[in-house]
């Protein structure tokens, strides 16, 4: 005898109705998150490459040409490192933005040492220029003022200081610390891990300025949003002609390789020669390079060059000693 099913007992359309339904209404509700989402990576890459490219043409026009490949990695790579390089001054500077400017000036002096060891683990990345003249001195004596400016300011929380002291001489210690980079980059171009300390810190100055600023406008109203756009130009040029050109070349960065270039027989340029030289940049066609006293880039085109070693000196292959 066939039974037949009881009454009540909801069909296989019925369950399947039911679990279908909440996914329906997951779906729903994250398809827009999803297209904000995938709009907002679209707007970071072309963000990115825009920022990559125009740091390595400004990099790259201070050697009087402009105009490589654009979509060569380095350009991503430049991008990247601006955004990085960035990002960590910003994110400093939103915890400043609530502070008082009579509570960042205390601070300065402490945001400074802040800055310098977060350049500590960074020194790798970068290939800093020969220190000229003695600055054990310079360091001790900086050691100790801060030593001093921090006793008053902990004095001074805890009312036994008057708080004006505390802060004047935090402000003077600070610009004790900032002129030193300042002054050897302005007068002989040294890159040293003081010069990235002084990266962070005057962004991260600016940056607050900025949040201060603009905390009661409306970016999204009457055109408010392009006013940042001169500090963001600001960082652009700064990063391309202070850090690009000294962060190395194999994390990225714009430092020229030393190498030495073998010309063929029917180039224009030195025939049967080999020359010490620094490439700047390569592209399909050719290859850009400065002479050791030059400041403009000579092009040479690849049927120009039998080959490139780098290295500053040839001597140094075994290969290449009998190569005239």
């Amino acid at each position: 005898m066939l039974h037949s099913p009881r009454m009540g007992t909801p069909s296989v359309d019925n369950v399947m109705a039911d679990i279908e339904q909440p996914k329906r209404r997951f779906l729903d509700g994250v398809s827009p998150w999803a297209d904000t989402f995938s709009k907002a990576i679209a707007g970071i890459a072309i963000a990115v490459y825009a920022s990559g490219f125009l740091i390595v043409s400004l990099y790259h026009s201070k050697f009087g040409f402009v105009g490589t490949n654009p979509f060569r990695p380095r350009v991503l790579a430049a991008g990247v490192w601006f955004f990085f390089f960035t990002a960590i001054p910003v994110s400093i500077a939103a915890r400043f933005r609530k502070y008082s400017w009579k509570e960042i000036a205390k601070e300065s002096s402490g945001l400074w040492v802040a800055c310098f060891g977060l350049s500590i683990p960074l020194q790798m990345l970068f290939d800093f220029s020969p220190a000229s003249g003695f600055r054990f001195g310079f360091l001790w004596l900086g050691l100790g003022l801060f030593a001093v400016v921090t006793a008053m300011i902990v004095a001074a929380n805890k009312r036994k200081t008057p708080v004006w002291v505390a802060t004047i001489s935090s402000v003077l210690l600070s610009i004790f610390y900032v002129s030193d980079p300042i002054r050897r980059y302005l007068t002989n171009h040294e890159f040293q891990i003081t010069s990235l300390a002084l990266w962070f810190f005057a962004c991260t100055l600016f940056v607050t300025v900025e949040f201060k600023l603009r905390s009661g406008e409306n970016l999204a109203q009457d055109g408010q949003w392009s006013k940042p756009l001169v500090v963001v130009f600001g960082f652009l040029f700064a990063f391309a002609t202070v850090i690009y050109p000294h962060l190395k070349a194999s994390w990225g960065g714009g430092t020229p390789a030393n190498v030495t270039v073998y010309f063929t027989k029917d180039s224009l340029l030195n025939p049967r020669k080999s020359v010490e030289a620094q490439l700047v940049e390569e592209s399909d066609e050719g290859f850009y390079i400065v002479g050791p006293k030059d400041t403009e880039a000579i092009f040479v085109p690849r049927s120009a060059v039998a080959l490139l070693y780098f290295s500053d000196k040839a001597a140094n292959s075994v290969m290449l000693r009998d190569i005239k």
